[in-house]
């Protein structure tokens, strides 16, 4: 499991998202995660996902983006510990297909209080 988590204080929601943290490029070989407050003030983490794990001659997967989003807003000048979680399993089967899942699971905190799972 990852946890990121910061203090943040803003007086009120902005006309773009405000990234808190990020592992983030132009491509989306180049996109891992982003943690921030939405243009509504609410907090969001998103998360690209490759689900395979396939030889090479069956080529890649292409990542799916995975989020997270609160409903509550966090933009009232105060300040607040906010904290995103971020697990992922994999399960393949290469007994039949090579074939599998992934589960992810990202949670969201306000000040210590479980917003989204």
């Amino acid at each position: 499991m990852v946890s990121i988590e910061a203090w943040i204080a803003i007086p009120a929601p902005t006309a773009s998202a405000q990234t808190l943290l990020a592992s983030w490029g132009p491509e989306p070989s180049e996109q891992s995660f982003q943690f921030g407050v939405a243009n509504d003030g609410t907090l969001y983490f998103s998360a690209n996902v490759v689900a395979t794990k396939a030889p090479p001659e069956r080529g890649q997967a292409a990542p799916v983006m995975v989020t997270a989003r609160s409903s509550a807003t966090v933009c009232d000048g105060l300040p607040h510990h906010v904290v995103a979680t971020w697990s992922m399993d994999t399960h393949i089967d290469t007994s039949t297909t090579d074939k599998g899942t992934v589960t992810c699971t990202i949670a969201l905190y306000l000040d210590g209080v479980l917003l989204v799972t």
